[in-house]
């Protein structure tokens, strides 16, 4: 179909999902959903705590469907990734609780994804000093509504793992975004949030696309660097753009950053998070769900 027809069907659509409140009751059941995953789970790590980086992300699996965080008597010496693991237990993914099941299939397409989402949830839950951080930085930057978020990795990627992809190529989508936008919404501003590890690119943006807002910290660019990567001050700024770009009204990105693989998780808690990839030949293989998928 044209564009034109495309956004006339999903603005349609959109206004047809309004009228009976199933939207509204999606996102009610989907957040008490999640609630009642999240009690459990600090429940489980208030009686045992185990398991340290990523790694705990499988812990936390094996504890909340054996129940061994309860068991004092019990020690795990040792927990290999899910691929090593014989003979594979029945609760690994594409697994999720028989209890929540029946719940979850009705607000989410892929219930897997979200069970596992819950874990990465439950890891990167931000402590005070950094809400207070993230505050700041909302109000630093002018964050606000509506905003697409647009993520750019270059530097040590570009030539090895993925392709480059000049800023125009995303602008098309940011833009047949906003013109759908604009029939639900008032759009004030074209707003894009910008994250980026090529600290050149905000200035390239702001004057190839004079009519946009770009809101972005370059400050974060250069601290994602190959020679300021690992410190502090980078780190920091993942979580930045991380938050930021889960918070936007749509995404378009490449899945040639693991960022973007953690910033997924997070939109997947959501009934809706709607996203675009935009380079169709890259390849990644996801353990986690134990299937190669080809994003496009």
């Amino acid at each position: 179909f044209p564009f034109d027809v495309q956004t006339s069907i999903m603005t349609d659509l959109y206004y047809l999902s309004q009228t009976d409140g199933a939207g509204d009751w999606r996102e009610k059941e989907a957040k008490d959903l999640t609630d009642l995953v999240q009690r459990r789970i600090t429940y489980l790590q208030v009686k045992r705590s185990a398991g340290t980086g990523l790694n705990y992300l499988t812990c936390l699996g094996m504890y909340f469907n054996t129940g061994e965080a309860n068991d004092k008597d019990v020690q795990v010496v040792e927990l290999p990734i899910v691929d090593s693991l014989h003979p594979r237990p029945p609760y690994l993914p594409l697994a999720v609780p028989e209890d929540l099941a029946d719940r979850l299939i009705r607000v989410h397409g892929d219930p897997a994804v979200w069970w596992v989402s819950q874990f990465v949830k439950y890891l990167i839950r931000p402590q005070p000093w950094l809400e207070k951080e993230i505050e700041e930085a909302t109000r630093k930057l002018g964050f606000k509504h509506p905003v697409i978020g647009v993520h750019v990795r270059r530097t040590d990627k570009v030539g090895t793992e993925a392709a480059f992809h000049p800023i125009e190529e995303y602008m098309v989508h940011v833009e047949e975004r906003f013109e759908l936008l604009a029939r639900r919404m008032l759009v004030d501003k074209k707003r894009v949030y910008l994250a980026t590890d090529d600290p050149s690119l905000l200035q390239e943006a702001k004057s190839k696309y004079p009519n946009y807002e770009f809101i972005s910290d370059n400050s974060i660019s250069w601290s994602a660097g190959l020679h300021n990567r690992y410190t502090e001050n980078s780190l920091r700024g993942v979580i930045l753009d991380i938050h930021f770009l889960s918070q936007a009204d749509f995404l378009v990105c490449t899945f040639s950053s693991q960022s973007i693989f953690e910033l997924h998780s997070i939109l997947e808690l959501y009934p809706h998070s709607p996203s675009l990839c935009i380079n169709s030949r890259y390849f990644c293989w996801m353990t986690v769900f134990k299937k190669c998928v080809k994003f496009c």
